[in-house]
């Protein structure tokens, strides 16, 4: 049912409303659909379009909140009603807490840039309480010498 509701749906369009800044589940309404049923439809249709938009969004955020924070300590943040705001434990906590949202969000969505390396396990239990001449004869006969 939603693939109909979606047939008119240009990946595109959609996309360049979301890079425009409107929220996906207000879109996805507009079409009739849940937010979860637009992201589907996008994967299915523009998946690389649609993970590139999901980066460039989080990546603003990220800047934004970094901004913010900065404007914060500066004393030149401006709230949402246009006035100066000090330097609030309250607002400045808010701030914090978008940069770390938009950083979890770039770790998902980025991982190649943004992402923790994995870690490399190295097994060593197979060589505990051997000798160290066989240790040694074994190290040469791989390498050949």
């Amino acid at each position: 049912m939603n693939e109909g509701r979606l047939a008119n749906a240009e990946p595109s369009t959609v996309l360049a409303r979301y890079l425009s800044n409107e929220r996906i589940d207000a879109i996805a309404a507009e079409y009739g659909v849940t937010q979860q049923a637009l992201s589907k439809h996008l994967l299915k249709y523009a998946k690389e379009d649609w993970q590139e938009a999901q980066v460039a969004r989080a990546i603003a955020r990220k800047e934004q909140a970094e901004q913010d924070l900065e404007d914060l300590r500066s004393g030149s943040y401006v709230d949402g009603k246009g006035e100066r705001t000090t330097l609030d434990p309250v607002v400045l906590a808010c701030a914090r807490e978008r940069l770390k949202s938009a950083q979890w969000d770039l770790e998902r969505v980025c991982r190649q840039i943004y992402g923790q390396s994995p870690a490399v396990a190295i097994q060593i239990n197979e060589y505990a309480g051997r000798p160290t001449e066989d240790l040694l004869a074994e190290l040469r006969s791989l390498l050949g010498k």
